[in-house]
């Protein structure tokens, strides 16, 4: 990269922190997300994709040594009251609109029944129903959805504070920094058919075929 390049690609950056900036003030709160993960104590996080039904059947014993984390519709399933999710995570603002939007009821319905303990994450200015806030086994965390870019060290600090995340292309992408927040060192995540263009490569250090589970994305 030449010196005009250099200078171009810093300044673009310098301009993108400030925008960054500006979006965290304008939209991010205090989050609220607690550190709960154990000493070793490692991740599971369950896509939706139909591989996750092979995983299930294949790999038992591996999720049952592990702390599992669900997203989007997945209380919807059978799965949910068989895993039993330790974490819950919703990103999309229609899950927070039920009305006329029956499966989003359900979700609801399903969440607030359960009777084991499970973190649910949502985003700082979400509405959560009353029928979840009154169950004892469900704990309510906020988390900022804004997505923050530009200079790294910026960003990093950012992230650390729970401020901003990188762009939330997806569910998955805030479920991988609530688990880092979370306190997890290490993090799988199944029910994937390909991880191409879902997670930024900055949160990803080594891809894996772990017991030939359709797709693992590991965070050492």
């Amino acid at each position: 990269m030449g010196k005009i390049e250099k200078i171009s690609a810093g300044m673009s950056a310098f301009a993108q922190s400030l925008a960054s900036l500006a979006k965290v003030a304008l939209l991010s709160r205090r989050p609220s997300v607690a550190v709960t993960a154990g000493k070793d104590e490692e991740l599971v996080v369950l896509g939706n994709g139909p591989s996750l039904n092979d995983t299930v059947a294949d790999h038992s014993d591996f999720l049952a040594s592990r702390r599992l984390l669900a997203v989007n519709f997945a209380a919807n399933t059978p799965l949910f009251r068989q895993l039993k999710p330790d974490y819950y995570v919703l990103a999309d603002p229609h899950f927070f609109n039920p009305q006329g939007n029956p499966a989003v009821a359900a979700l609801w319905d399903a969440i607030a029944s359960a009777d084991w303990r499970m973190t649910l994450m949502v985003p700082v200015k979400a509405a959560v129903p009353d029928q979840v806030a009154s169950n004892i086994n469900v704990s309510v965390e906020r988390y900022n959805l804004t997505p923050v870019e530009g200079c790294r060290w910026l960003n990093h600090a950012l992230f650390r504070a729970g401020l901003g995340m990188p762009r939330p292309r997806n569910v998955l992408i805030p479920s991988l920094m609530l688990a880092i927040a979370a306190g997890f060192k290490t993090v799988y995540v199944a029910g994937l058919t390909t991880t191409t263009m879902l997670f930024p490569s900055s949160l990803i250090s080594t891809r894996i075929p772990t017991m030939s589970m359709p797709v693992c994305a590991r965070i050492i």
